[in-house]
């Protein structure tokens, strides 16, 4: 199997490396294989970002995941699986974000299709599962209930040394649809719809880097009592990015009311350091479990050592281990040996 995806990647490679070298095109693709005591699992994902003046098109296709697959089993070991499916679970080719930037004065307005985690609970140690640390758990705070790809509108507000950030959209987006119609994308009324809210103070001054937060999303959800739906599903949240031991360091927290949320608080560290052509990466995190659901307080460790193999392709030995289930009934601790190669332009 591990041929074969290392196939379907050359495919890719062979597909984007003729592609001219300008400055408003950028892509990559992503092959990860990955190992558990009983099953394994690969997967592969490419992505093409194109900003013609104040406009950006993203466009990603991803393949997709069985129901018996290693992913189901563990879905927060690999946060770059099936970022592009149907409702069938099947992979598929899409256009994740079409938004259009302006500047009045000192602020930015970005509008249109757009994803809230490209402005908020951002970090330069922890945020790319493709470049930095695979498990889901470092991408992104999952305390916070972020909708997928939406239409919405982001406001970026520069103030002395800091910036004050805002996203207001819908809260249910691509990954929250029936099907590929865009249409039901754009609905922000009607049953489960709701909207999402989220303003957060950053600040971005020396390479000390902090963030603190917090959000608000109305969308209808079971509640994890199973006691109804609740629309009232809201948080906090923060975040550090600093030098630590000739490295650098983040550290993400994030508290909500537990209404629809089956992690009520989160803890994150996170540590990489470069040195040559090497980078290495250790992190720990914690879930702390809804009361009110089956779940318990998980754990989750993930240690890479990655090599730049030439201008652009990166090749990292990823382990993870999980312990605890938080989403819901106890499942046995596991142990995930990877492989990802990544080439970007």
């Amino acid at each position: 199997m591990m041929n074969r995806m290392l196939s379907i990647l050359s495919t890719v490679l062979a597909a984007l490396l003729p592609l001219p070298v300008v400055a408003d095109l950028a892509g990559g693709a992503t092959a990860v294989s990955q190992y558990g005591k009983e099953r394994d699992e690969q997967t592969l994902s490419a992505d093409l970002s194109w900003t013609p003046g104040q406009w950006t098109v993203y466009v990603e296709g991803s393949t997709g995941l069985s129901s018996d697959s290693l992913l189901a089993a563990y879905p927060g070991v690999n946060a770059d699986a099936a970022t592009a499916v149907n409702s069938d679970g099947n992979g598929r080719v899409q256009v994740s974000e079409l938004k259009y930037r302006f500047q009045p004065g000192s602020a930015a307005l970005v509008v249109g299709l757009l994803d809230a985690t490209a402005y908020l609970d951002t970090s330069r140690v922890a945020n790319d599962e493709t470049r930095q640390f695979l498990g889901a758990d470092f991408v992104n705070n999952p305390s916070i209930a972020f909708p997928d790809y939406a239409p919405g509108i982001a406001l970026l507000q520069p103030v002395g040394d800091a910036e004050w950030r805002a996203v207001l959209g819908s809260s249910k987006g691509l990954a929250g649809t029936s099907g590929t119609r865009y249409s039901e994308t754009l609905e922000i009324t009607g049953r489960e719809r709701g909207m999402f809210l989220a303003t957060e103070w950053r600040n971005i001054a020396g390479d000390t880097d902090w963030s603190i937060g917090a959000w608000h999303n109305s969308g209808d959800v079971e509640r994890p009592d199973g006691q109804g739906e609740t629309n009232e599903r809201a948080g906090i949240y923060g975040g550090l990015d600093t030098p630590v031991a000739g490295g650098d360091a983040n550290l993400r927290a994030g508290w909500n009311n537990s209404h629809g949320k089956p992690v009520r608080a989160f803890l994150a560290a996170a540590w990489t350091i470069d040195w040559q052509e090497w980078r290495l990466g250790i992190a720990h995190a914690r879930r702390f479990a809804n009361s009110a659901t089956t779940g318990n307080d998980a754990d989750h460790s993930e240690i890479f050592l990655q090599r730049a193999l030439a201008s652009g392709l990166h090749l990292a030995i990823d382990l993870q281990y999980l312990s605890g289930n938080s989403n819901g009934p106890p499942r046995p601790d596991g142990a995930i040996a990877g492989l990802r190669l990544h080439y970007g332009f």
